[in-house]
């Protein structure tokens, strides 16, 4: 609770020096506007972090990418419902992307995933892609991906608060993800502004 205090108090300083002139704006690019040189540097980067030793004493944390993962975890109560979600995930991606950079020698920037562009088809998108993605859908017995740069990778966190270690598992439905089209979209948010 302290740190999301602090967070908040230091908004105004962060938003003025955000305020200042830019002269080298990072671009984010979509996943699948990538290289497949430029996801292969990123998904390198994130194993590389996934091997680093933690800088965190939190609770479960082996290694730097739990770091990441177990902050968001301790802040998702504090943040998700609240006025602070887009600061809180901001400052997250941004820390993540510093040491993407710093500490595994990327040279780009966070890639995102844009959704609308796979919407009913999530399970064939090729940021899933078991060479240059995070490996497709999980296995019908545990939903333990089988295939990808992470197949092997055994997360210490959750789920929730748990520790206990896990797989990462993926499931997909690709008629629910027609939900995220634009036109979808577009629809809830016209409800949304009626309200």
């Amino acid at each position: 609770m302290v740190w999301i205090c602090k967070v908040i108090l230091l908004l105004p300083v962060v938003c003025s020096v955000v305020s200042a002139q830019c002269t080298a704006p990072a671009k984010r690019k979509a996943w699948h506007n990538l290289s497949n040189d430029e996801k292969l540097e990123y998904i390198n980067a994130e194993l590389c972090l996934m091997k680093l030793p933690a800088k965190t004493n939190l609770k479960g944390v082996v290694t730097r990418f739990d770091d990441f993962q177990a902050l968001h975890v301790h802040g998702a109560y504090m943040t998700h419902f609240v006025g602070a979600f887009l600061p809180f995930h901001r400052l997250m991606m941004y820390n993540h992307e510093t040491a993407l950079r710093q500490e595994c020698g990327y040279k780009g920037y966070q890639p995102y995933w844009y959704e609308q562009r796979d919407a009913g088809r999530f399970s064939s998108a090729d940021i899933f892609d078991p060479v240059y993605g995070f490996g497709a859908v999980g296995s019908d017995n545990d939903g333990c991906i089988t295939n990808g740069p992470f197949v092997n990778y055994t997360n210490p966190l959750g789920p929730g608060y748990e520790i206990t270690d896990h797989c990462i598992d993926r499931k997909f439905n690709d008629e629910v993800s027609l939900f995220t089209a634009r036109e979808k979209f577009s629809s809830h948010q016209s409800l949304i502004q009626l309200c």
